[in-house]
């Protein structure tokens, strides 16, 4: 597979670097200073998990490199898992499609790069007025990113949840104004989260913003389907987009301040 990838990522200007042994890749880490980890469960020296595990006690920068995992098979419990260790994406190896992989690839990097170098929110305290949103996304470093941005600010409540169970929990207490709802997530993913919302008499009219890893028609379409006010794409938003979606949003439905 590294073989026939390595062409093509040779031909799309990417600098493939490959290690067989866990360990031997965790070393390398801060040297090479990858944009993204590709990484496969079965190494020969420990399992994916471990080496994920590993991965995030390395803490800073390192910690916070996207890592797309390459699953045998694509079972669900392996994925969920990883998931939930910050896996960012994820391909199957039975069904490769070097093409698809690419443009993993290049969304991981875009999306990297946008959220290390950090970008300025500017907020119009005449539009938003104490609007509370309830933000699910299990990317930690992307939730921290938006609160300290928008940190100090009287116009937005921003509530993070990591898992789509934790956030249907508060929001049989609590309806906010806007929900803003990551696809891929560990355990529940996006769009179970959006029908489950749209089927509560409480919270169909809550407007929802869904975000993708890609632009892909089927998962625009099934969004609009359930209902989502808007759809976004991590590799070309940045956060003003994000701002803005949520003040257009709030003009359309003329929610109550």
């Amino acid at each position: 597979m590294v073989g026939v990838f390595g062409e093509k990522a040779n031909a799309s200007q990417l600098e493939l670097k490959s290690v067989s042994l866990g360990e031997e890749g965790l070393k390398n880490l801060s040297d090479w200073s990858p944009d993204v980890l590709l990484l496969s469960l079965s190494l020969k020296d420990m399992d994916g998990f471990a080496f994920l595990t590993k991965k995030n006690s390395l803490g800073g920068e390192l910690a916070n490199i996207p890592v797309i995992l390459i699953s045998d098979a694509g079972l669900p419990t392996e994925i969920s898992q990883a998931l939930s260790l910050g896996v960012k994406d994820y391909v199957v190896k039975a069904q490769f499609n070097a093409e698809e992989l690419l443009a993993k690839i290049h969304a991981q990097i875009k999306l990297f790069d946008i959220l290390r170098h950090g970008q300025d929110i500017s907020i119009d305290k005449s539009e938003t007025v104490n609007r509370q949103v309830v933000w699910v996304e299990d990317d930690k470093f992307l939730s921290d990113l938006i609160a300290k941005k928008v940190s100090g600010s009287d116009e937005y409540k921003f509530i993070f949840f990591r898992t789509g169970e934790e956030a249907l929990e508060y929001l049989d207490k609590s309806i906010p104004d806007i929900i803003v709802l990551d696809i891929l997530l560990p355990g529940m993913d996006g769009f179970e989260i959006l029908r489950r919302i749209k089927d509560n008499k409480n919270l169909k009219e809550v407007p929802v913003i869904l975000f993708s890893n890609f632009g892909q028609d089927s998962d625009r379409k099934r969004g609009e389907e359930l209902g989502a006010a808007k759809f976004l794409v991590k590799a070309t938003m940045n956060l003003d987009e994000v701002i803005d979606a949520i003040k257009e949003i709030v003009r359309e439905k003329n929610l109550p301040k």
